[in-house]
């Protein structure tokens, strides 16, 4: 059944974010970027996995109880970077109502850019403020993504 999949995924993803907050490893010598911890790779693959799954099965709706627990692990620093592919799952209109909480997140250089980009598939306007001074990031994928939605809702 479809529904026990997703929640499968998103119980093992729930119970791979540490109780506690960890801290940074050291900085990868290529892309200057802290290595990732394995926990950080296994929930940000299940996150993958769902968003296959929901790609694969077009007409699969994710309900209430699955958005929540998205927007839990999308909003728990604990799961790091695994966060980024949960925060992308609500990148779609219908998810707009839940931007406050996406949107709370843009100050973790974590998920910053996927906060960004997620708000721009949901159509959201509101933020241009909080979005402007990622116009200016060092990363060239962020920086364009927040000029894109200056551009588009400014």
């Amino acid at each position: 059944m479809a529904i026990d999949k997703v929640d499968k995924l998103l119980l093992a993803a729930e119970k791979a974010i540490p109780q506690s907050l960890m801290p940074d490893l050291p900085r990868n010598e290529y892309s200057d970027q802290p290595e990732w911890y394995g926990f950080e790779d296994a929930i940000w693959r299940l996150g993958a996995d769902i968003q296959m799954f929901l790609s694969e099965n077009k007409s699969y709706l994710l309900n209430d109880s699955q958005i929540q627990r998205i927007i839990e692990i999308s909003t728990n620093a604990n799961a790091k970077r695994g966060r980024q592919s949960f925060i992308m799952l609500l990148g779609h209109k219908r998810y707009s109502q839940y931007s406050e909480r996406i949107v709370s997140q843009i100050y973790d250089s974590d998920v910053e850019g996927h906060v960004i980009g997620t708000l721009l598939k949901m159509q959201s306007p509101g933020y241009a403020k909080i979005i402007r001074p990622y116009t200016d990031n060092q990363f060239a994928w962020i920086r364009n993504k927040a000029k894109k939605y200056i551009e588009k809702y400014d």
